[in-house]
């Protein structure tokens, strides 16, 4: 399967990416830094080359500075919006966004 990973250079994408090779995916790393497949949700500017042919987009593109608003929202519809267009099946979205509210229990 091939599957897109935008965010896939950040804290999390990474790690979405290694376990989906390690499961011997076809894996895209997309990113405003990525070598390959450069994109930007804030304009969409690279959206269409790095999705085509894509069976599944995993959407892991956490923001916390004061543009969160243009990625996670605006950013979330130009993203789907070349999901339909490349003809993407499906579309995951994983967040870290909260995450240090959530109480864990570290075993003793």
């Amino acid at each position: 399967m091939r599957i897109a990973v935008v965010g896939g250079t950040g804290t999390l994408g990474r790690r979405v990416v290694d376990k989906l090779r390690l499961q011997k995916h076809e894996v895209r790393v997309l990113s405003r830094t990525s070598p390959k497949y450069r994109v930007d949700l804030t304009t969409g500017e690279g959206l269409d080359f790095a999705l085509e042919g894509c069976d599944t987009v995993i959407d892991a593109s956490n923001n916390a500075t004061s543009k969160a608003a243009d990625t996670l929202v605006d950013g979330s519809r130009r993203l789907l919006a070349a999901e339909k267009n490349a003809g993407v099946s499906h579309h995951i979205c994983v967040s870290i966004v909260g995450c240090e509210r959530v109480p864990m229990l570290l075993p003793c």
